[in-house]
């Protein structure tokens, strides 16, 4: 709550701030808003710049807490796919970390050369606006729809977990998060098929933007059939 409350108030800052940008330039609101890394590091250090003093305090303060937040949320995504790997793969968890943390860095490298800047805008926008949507949307069809698997999840979530899931999460995973997916996946295309993000070329959305989205689906895919040696446990820490 206090996360989702602070992004909530985040979010009406925004506006606020963007409105007083473009105030500052003589433009309109249209010419300045922004959103993802054009926010982060071009829109929000304009308005520092713009501020009356202090502004070299507010930079670092802003920036710090930009480099906590990316910190601690990619413990929280890496931790994710550590699990995965683990149990997988059947290995340590240091061996898991390594892996993950090691792939990660070298893509990374991409980030830091002349054009990363735009490269990670372009790969941050496809990865949250079609990789996560389609993964998200596959799983959901996946487990409830042709694994069936609903039923022994629920009972794992009622066994397991302090909140217990009745017929309104069944439908919510059987009918109305497919349908939102759907419906979000199939606009975004739209909007990206009609038009092109930020002018970029052509062939840079084709690699690094469908590039990405198509890498993540297909491995998700290839791990998905790799065998394990041994079932899993019917609980977590057994």
């Amino acid at each position: 709550m206090s996360n989702s409350g602070f992004e909530f108030l985040a979010a009406l800052g925004v506006f606020s701030v963007l409105g007083f940008l473009a105030t500052q330039q003589g433009t309109g609101v249209t010419e300045v808003v922004t959103s993802g890394v054009g926010l982060a590091f071009i829109a929000f250090p304009q308005i520092i710049n713009e501020m009356p003093a202090l502004n070299s305090l507010f930079g670092v303060v802003f920036f710090g807490s930009l480099l906590f937040a990316g910190v601690t949320s990619a413990v929280s995504i890496m931790e994710c796919a550590v699990a995965g790997v683990r149990e997988k793969f059947r290995i340590s968890r240091t061996a898991a970390v390594n892996w993950m943390c090691g792939i990660a860095a070298l893509i990374s490298m991409l980030y830091v050369t002349r054009g990363g800047l735009y490269y990670l805008d372009v790969v941050d926008r496809f990865v949250n606006n079609f990789a996560l949507i389609f993964a998200g949307l596959a799983e959901v069809i996946l487990i409830a729809w042709i694994a069936r698997q609903i039923g022994p999840l629920q009972a794992h979530v009622n066994r397991d977990s302090y909140l217990r899931v009745g017929w309104w999460w069944t439908i919510s995973l059987t009918v109305i998060t497919p349908v939102l997916l759907s419906i979000i996946a199939v606009v975004n295309v739209y909007r990206e098929i009609t038009t092109r993000y930020e002018d970029y070329p052509l062939s840079g959305l084709l690699v690094l933007g469908w590039g990405t989205v198509g890498l993540t689906l297909v491995l998700a895919f290839v791990l998905q059939r790799l065998r394990r040696d041994e079932p899993l446990p019917e609980r977590i820490g057994d």
